[in-house]
């Protein structure tokens, strides 16, 4: 392993090997170990800008948003302000951070969900996209798996 790295190299051949649809940006060195706490979000609907706004306000006044989640083996709900408590809007989309722990999280499918039960009237959505994905260094564990 040598000291010195072309990332732009490495940028430019990971792009000629992505699937399409897949466009990587930039690449880095790593650090230390990392965990995935969220991601941030932008969700376009197909809405009046006043129902969005409405439906925005109501959701950052709302203490808890419960969403039903189905599967084969449970069903159970999520809150979804405890996972994404700060939505913005953004013209005719909203913009939200997803947080991750070792609880869980929200899916961005529960996010629109949730807005939507806010909302006065219907919409739809016209499209999700996810902008970032945040990391932060693993925390050690430190004497419960120590022996001595």
């Amino acid at each position: 392993m040598g000291d010195s790295h072309d990332l732009d190299d490495l940028v430019v051949r990971l792009a000629a090997n992505c699937p399409r649809g897949v466009v990587p940006l930039e690449a880095c060195l790593a650090g230390p170990p990392t965990a995935v706490t969220g991601a941030t979000y932008r969700i376009v609907f197909d809405a009046p800008g006043e129902t969005l706004a409405q439906a925005v306000a109501a959701d950052r006044a709302a203490s808890e948003l419960l969403i039903p989640r189905c599967s084969p083996m449970q069903h159970r709900a999520v809150d979804v302000r405890r996972y994404a408590p700060e939505l913005q809007l953004d013209g005719d989309a909203a913009i939200v951070q997803i947080a991750i722990d070792d609880d869980g999280s929200a899916k961005p499918s529960e996010v629109v969900r949730a807005l939507a039960s806010c909302a006065p009237d219907a919409f739809a959505v016209a499209g999700i996209t996810r902008r970032a994905v945040h990391a932060a260094p693993k925390p050690v564990r430190v004497g419960a798996t120590e022996t001595t």
